[in-house]
């Protein structure tokens, strides 16, 4: 934590380029860069928000590894709701429940749209307050 709502994350795990053939060791050549990125809590209303400085989550509608390394688990808030299997058979049917509750869910995304990952509660906490064993 860099302070107490926002993290610094970067990623250890670099592979470097792989050539077959490399006879010219080209690989060992290429500059390895740490990406680091931040992760910091925003809120509104009621709402938590984790948002990550590589906005992956903004392109894809998916958390990205830096968020996940904070909260070590995913809620189903936290998918877009264009990602749910029932999302391409019920949204935009007449008369259909499932219809409405997904255009619902789809414009709170829409309003909350630059605001980051959507969180609960507790996973907020633990994310603020994580066990001794991490």
């Amino acid at each position: 934590m860099q302070s107490n709502s926002s993290w610094i994350v970067w990623d250890f795990e670099y592979q470097p380029p792989y050539f077959e053939n490399d006879e010219f060791n080209l690989a060992g050549l290429f500059p390895i860069f740490a990406n680091v990125y931040k992760v910091y809590v925003t809120k509104k209303g009621c709402q938590s928000f984790l948002k990550c400085d590589c906005l992956l989550y903004e392109r894809t509608g998916v958390p990205c590894s830096h968020i996940l390394k904070i909260t070590d688990h995913i809620e189903e808030s936290m998918i877009k709701v264009q990602h749910l299997k029932v999302f391409h058979v019920h949204y935009g049917q007449p008369d259909s429940d499932m219809s409405q509750q997904l255009m619902k869910a789809m414009s709170l995304q829409i309003i909350d749209e630059d605001m980051g990952v959507p969180v609960s509660d507790i996973c907020l906490e633990n994310a603020l307050h994580p066990n001794e064993s991490r």
